[in-house]
């Protein structure tokens, strides 16, 4: 496009230059061969021509070509002299003003060259239609007869100059011909006529005067020159005023595009009222929460009449405007929450204009705050938990351990063993309860192994599948093929039964039978499950309490209110999410994320199995601060032939020891003042065989250096509370394992 814009443009420009080059040497030629040069008044007018060229040059606004006063001398030449003359004039003018325009020697040559072809073709056609009016400095013309030759000239000279000129621009900046010369040279012609009107005056007067027609003429000249000055500078001021205001205009729109881009790209919702409470603006964000208006249906309403920012006896534009205060608050609306900011719309001059509101969506934040609420609750819960779980682990373990002492006894009647049977289910009962608070308040991480979770969810549904058989429940499973990931499955296992029973019994409730539906399928690096049944479904204001500890909707007996607290707790140590869906009365579906990791741990060293022998009887060293237990201990020991010692604290079994020797010891870990890892210490300094042989009892497994401290001794331990059985085996294990 480029090459051929240059094509054009110099066929253009050596095409008029050749034709007015050749034109300017003919005329030369011509003048050459008469008498006319030597006229003493031709020569004259060529200096001051030059001189007017030079210093009367005036730029025309807009575009780099420009006028002169000694159009009026070129004017001047042709009535005086002829055609050729004033070609010649017009070819030093334009080649005088050319060298004060532009540095391009071709640009100049173009000048020169349209000039004089301007003048011979306007000068000509004026000759053919008026013979007796060029050249007529010998002639007796009236002045009358001047006045539409001049008239001609002018035009003729005016079109075809200016759109000689307006070629070269609109071909360079590849503008339309007409457009360029209408809007750049239009304007331009009064100077052309002025011109020709001066050069009638002139030459009126030169028949008159013709010794001083110079003199005549100076003043003419000054007085067209200072006309076309003030004129041109005039209009190059209001083009550049215009010029100004154009560019400002478009500043302004472009803001406002800008603004407006901005205004509607915003997220928060925006509305803008006036001080009659009528609504101005709004944004996108804001007609997408009123969206069964339209934009037009909503400007020019009233706040009170949009449900966005009043309610009822509650105008809060209405307060903004009148208080001039900034309002912040939180709304409800719309199925969320959104954060109310609203500021008095002050202008330039510090006048109320009206009140901006701006609502941002908090909904999922206020979502994200109350998980984490739920997250710091339940942590500072577990915390509680494991304490009081701790204490209750030695009171239990007396009552568990003298009732099935008792329970041994062949002499008690029927009713008082019954009486008992109850008394060590409930005990059982209740150390169930406190192990699963143990579970929920554990610090420790999970031990984790490489395990395929849809094993553990089809051995979890072989658990209940005789009684869901009984009751009618039915089980669709739609398991795809996953990958094993590192997982601790016991403790998922728990997970997905426990979520399994609640289903059942709340299926069994609403309608006595049900469908359960239980899927598993890959989504990217997670593994997704979900267990869905047809039951009642969770009440909306029961959602957010599932995962509480204790909340619970069971009666007294069915449920502790710890299930799902714990289910949320190893799904959350295992670095994945558990959450309902639920519908009153559509059942509910629980989903549960578990990501997929296959990196496996190292495996725990698997012990051998030593095959249980006859126990001989071994002289045995309890050393506990609960005197209850301690006496437990020592009486179920004694029935089993062994010689039992008993301490109430680490000192007094460090006494005992130093005078006399024990096969075995049977510790407590949290002791005042010397605790069992301090005793343990103190014994591995003095027999480290010894030592080896201490079994360690606790209640406390969940704090992070109690389990520390088992792990690294190697030693057995046994939880508390514990039954009688679980105690002689750990013993009689021992022993064994000394034997061997």
């Amino acid at each position: 496009m480029m090459r051929e814009t240059e094509t054009k443009l110099k066929v253009l420009m050596w095409s008029v230059t050749i034709i007015g080059l050749g034109l300017l040497i003919h005329s030369s030629y011509d003048l050459y061969s008469t008498d006319l040069i030597r006229n003493s008044g031709w020569l004259p007018l060529i200096l001051v021509t030059l001189g007017f060229s030079y210093f009367g040059t005036v730029r025309i606004p807009g575009v780099k070509a420009s006028v002169s006063v000694s159009d009026t001398l070129v004017f001047i030449s042709a009535l005086l002299f002829g055609i050729h003359p004033a070609v010649i004039i017009s070819g030093v003018d334009a080649g005088i003003q050319s060298i004060k325009l532009t540095k391009k020697l071709m640009t100049r040559a173009y000048n020169v060259a349209a000039m004089a072809l301007s003048v011979f073709v306007s000068s000509s056609i004026a000759d053919y239609f008026f013979p007796d009016v060029l050249g007529s400095i010998s002639r007796d013309i009236q002045a009358a007869q001047l006045i539409l030759p001049l008239a001609v000239l002018a035009l003729l000279h005016y079109l075809t100059n200016s759109f000689l000129i307006a070629a070269v621009i609109a071909v360079r900046r590849q503008l339309n011909l007409i457009k360029t010369w209408r809007e750049s040279f239009l304007w331009t012609s009064i100077s052309y006529l002025a011109g020709a009107i001066a050069a009638g005056v002139v030459c009126y007067l030169v028949k008159f005067v013709n010794p001083i027609y110079i003199v005549v003429i100076a003043p003419v000249f000054f007085i067209v020159y200072f006309t076309y000055k003030v004129y041109l500078d005039k209009v190059e001021s209001s083009n550049k005023h215009l010029a100004e205001l154009s560019s400002l205009y478009d500043q302004v729109s472009h803001a406002k595009v800008e603004w407006e881009s901005t205004f509607n790209a915003m997220s928060d919702a925006i509305l803008i009222f006036d001080c009659e409470r009528r609504l101005n603006r709004i944004n996108d964000a804001g007609l997408a929460l009123e969206k069964s208006l339209g934009v037009e249906d909503l400007l020019r309403r009233t706040c009170c009449e949009l449900s966005i920012t009043c309610d009822e006896g509650l105008c809060r534009v209405k307060r903004v405007i009148e208080t001039g205060e900034k309002c912040l608050e939180e709304l409800d609306r719309y199925n969320g929450s959104f954060m109310l900011t609203a500021d008095p719309l002050i202008n330039e001059h510090g006048q109320l204009q009206g009140a901006v509101f701006i609502l941002k969506d908090i909904t999922e934040q206020k979502r994200l705050r109350e998980q984490l609420v739920q997250s710091e609750k339940m942590s500072a819960v577990g915390q509680l938990v494991s304490g009081v779980a701790h204490e209750l682990n030695n009171p239990l373990t007396s009552v568990i351990g003298y009732s099935e002492l008792v329970q041994s006894d062949s002499l008690i009647r029927a009713e008082t063993r019954k009486h008992l049977d109850i008394v060590v289910n409930e005990s059982k009962r209740a150390r169930r309860i406190v192990q699963n608070l143990l579970t929920f308040a554990r610090q420790y991480k999970p031990e984790k192994n490489l395990n395929d979770i849809n094993s553990i969810l089809e051995r979890t549904v072989e658990l209940r599948a005789y009684e869901m058989r009984v009751h009618s429940i039915t089980v669709e499973m739609d398991l795809e093929e996953l990958p094993q990931t590192l997982c601790d499955g016991p403790q998922l296992q728990q997970v997905f039964l426990n979520i399994i029973i609640n289903a059942e019994q709340a299926m069994l409730e609403s309608h006595g039978r049900g469908h359960m539906k239980i899927k598993s399928q890959r989504n990217r690096d997670q593994i997704v499950i979900t267990i869905e049944d047809d039951g009642p479904g969770i009440p909306p204001e029961n959602l957010n309490k599932i995962f509480d500890p204790f909340f619970t909707t069971k009666t007294v007996g069915k449920g502790t209110g710890l299930g799902l607290s714990i289910c949320y707790g190893i799904v959350q140590e295992h670095g994945g999410k558990i959450y309902p869906r639920s519908r009153a009365g559509e059942g509910t579906t629980f989903f549960i994320e578990l990501p997929i990791i296959t990196q496996a741990q190292e495996q725990e060293e698997v012990r051998p199995v030593v095959e249980e022998t006859e126990i001989p009887s071994k002289q045995i060293l309890v050393v506990d601060d609960e005197e209850f237990i301690a006496e437990i201990v020592r009486g179920v020991l004694e029935q089993r032939g062994h010689k039992v010692v008993t301490a109430n604290s680490g000192k007094a079994a460090l006494e005992l020891l130093d005078y006399g020797k024990y096969d075995l010891i049977l510790t407590d870990i949290k002791m005042p003042e010397l605790t069992g890892d301090m005793l343990y210490e103190r014994v591995r300094q003095a027999d480290e065989k010894l030592a080896r042989r201490m079994i360690f009892m606790t209640g406390d497994t969940v704090n992070n250096e109690t389990r520390e401290f088992i792990q690294k001794t190697g030693n057995k331990f046994i939880p508390k509370p514990f039954a009688l059985d679980e105690l002689l085996n750990s013993v009689n294990s021992a022993i064994t394992s000394q034997a061997a």
